[in-house]
């Protein structure tokens, strides 16, 4: 029986050996582990800061808004002087045609 107490005592002492390894294998960890927080904030911005930036997105805007304008403007004065070519050509056109018989009704009143 005594080899029978010696085999339990020396797995008694393993076993509490492997725990206590266990244990402060687990409280080093956590000793060691640590947990860090980042916690962003956005600045304090005065009612001015505020009032500035609207007044710039809403300078953005208006912007945008008269580039817009401009270049719809600029494609209706396009057309208008395309058909205002149109008509100066056809009005050329007339006035050669009008040109000679200007002339003769000229010379025969002029006899």
């Amino acid at each position: 029986m005594t080899r029978n107490r010696i085999f339990q005592f020396i797995c008694i002492v393993l076993f509490l050996a492997v725990v206590s390894a266990g244990w402060f294998a687990f409280c080093g960890a956590a000793e060691t582990k640590t947990k860090e927080y980042e916690i962003a904030v956005e600045p304090y911005k005065s009612d001015t800061v505020r009032l500035i930036e609207a007044y710039e997105r809403l300078s953005e805007q208006y912007l945008t808004l008269v580039q817009q304008n401009l270049a719809m403007m600029a494609a209706a004065d396009r057309q208008i002087l395309d058909r205002l070519d149109k008509i100066e050509a056809k009005i050329d056109a007339l006035a050669a045609k009008a040109a000679p018989a200007a002339a003769d009704t000229q010379t025969k009143t002029a006899k």
